[in-house]
């Protein structure tokens, strides 16, 4: 590594950040704290109200993310219904989070922690099966839209939300060296909030992203340094870093 100090800004949801932060520091890095995105819980429709409250009529629960663990149990204040269904991770983190309210995990999904990593581990006929997916609003359109097509009966309860959170101190473009996005409304809003010039930080830091489709709307967005972690978690963003500062 480098002699000087290496700056990485962290995009992540200020709770979810410290995580990242201490394995940065360990490894010799300067984290500056820069949330792009604040979770908020959904307002639950009745249909995601019932879903929650039903959970016994499905065969399988996708869990999407820590976060759908967290907010889907505030829904339910922690009263989890009666269920056999088998319940699905999608990655380390999610495991976590659903292990910590008593729930036992049937199935992980395997790195990069991906929905295309993730269907790879369900057959190819789901004649019958009745599938929910716990998740925030918008996005993961392909796990679903595939879990149809292989003849699975798809609902999504939304339990978070993603928004705009308060901006946070302005870094000058000349001290970020590297930028962690996991999503592209992280990098999306990045933009938006910070108030200096977007187009320095596009040619000065190397942004780090989750996915090869990340990458691709990075450089469409005009960030001239792009890499792409190897799995989608706080390891492969370190790993991605260290191996380019080699």
């Amino acid at each position: 590594m480098k002699n000087k100090s290496i700056n990485v800004l962290v995009t992540r949801p200020r709770e979810q950040a410290k995580s990242l932060c201490e394995k940065l520091t360990a490894k010799g890095f300067t984290p500056i704290p820069y949330p792009t995105i604040e979770i908020v819980p959904a307002k639950l429709n009745e249909d995601s109200r019932l879903q929650l409250k039903a959970l016994d009529a499905y065969h399988a629960l996708i869990f999407i993310s820590a976060n759908a663990a967290l907010q889907a149990d505030n829904a339910v204040a922690g009263q989890w219904p009666n269920f056999t269904a088998k319940v699905v991770a999608l990655g380390s983190k999610t495991e976590q989070a659903i292990e910590d309210l008593g729930i036992k995990v049937d199935l992980v999904s395997k790195p990069p922690f991906s929905s295309e990593q993730l269907l790879s581990d369900f057959p190819e006929s789901l004649e019958g099966q009745r599938i929910l997916i716990i998740k925030g609003e918008g996005g993961h359109e392909l796990l679903a839209d595939e879990l149809t097509r292989r003849g699975a009966s798809v609902q999504s309860a939304d339990v978070y939300r993603r928004v705009l959170p308060k901006p946070v101190s302005p870094i000058p473009p000349h001290s970020i060296d590297y930028l962690t996005v996991t999503s592209q409304l992280s990098l999306e809003n990045f933009f938006a909030l910070y108030p200096g010039d977007t187009d320095e930080v596009k040619k000065q830091a190397c942004f780090v992203v989750f996915s090869q489709r990340l990458a691709e709307h990075a450089f469409e967005l005009g960030c001239e340094h792009v890499i792409t972690t190897q799995q989608a978690d706080d390891e492969g963003l370190i790993d991605a870093i260290v191996r380019a500062e080699k």
